[in-house]
């Protein structure tokens, strides 16, 4: 890896990174950003690989960060997210119900599979691989063809 973009929404978690990117990889060029990927896809160059790790189950509108995402993915695009089931769906909104009564404007969401792939698809991505575990799902989506490379952005 030549090079590398970190875009965080969160100042703290950013420092992190930071300091864990220069201790594992030196002096790599990687460019730090604090902002809201969504807000901000537009303004960020293209990659061959966009990752969202935990990051479609903090963000209200899943479908807007996949668009911002598959527009920047030249070859893949990975990222994970918790699976949309009923004791997953619970955990959530259990979770979320504590935040209210704490007065922590945080929320956490569980979105559709079927919606986030279709938003992928209809960018020109297909699924590549699919990992499952008993919480999360690790999606894996490639460019379908060079040809689609150029599509508008």
């Amino acid at each position: 890896m030549a090079t590398a973009t970190v875009v965080e929404a969160s100042s703290a978690y950013l420092e992190v990174a930071r300091h864990e990117v220069g201790s594992r990889y030196g002096t790599r060029r990687t460019h730090f950003l604090l902002g809201d990927f969504a807000a901000i896809a537009a303004t960020l160059s293209d990659a061959d690989v966009v990752t969202l790790d935990r990051v479609i189950c903090c963000y209200p509108d899943a479908e807007a960060l996949l668009r911002g995402a598959a527009v920047r993915a030249r070859r893949l695009l990975a990222f994970t997210y918790p699976r949309h089931r009923w004791y997953m769906r619970a955990l959530t909104a259990l979770q979320n119900f504590w935040r209210r009564l704490t007065g922590n404007e945080f929320r956490t969401f569980v979105h559709s599979p079927q919606q986030m792939g279709a938003v992928l698809e209809n960018a020109g991505l297909v699924r590549a691989a699919r990992h499952l575990t008993a919480a999360w799902v690790l999606d894996l989506y490639r460019r379908e063809s060079a040809e689609l490379q150029g599509i508008e952005r």
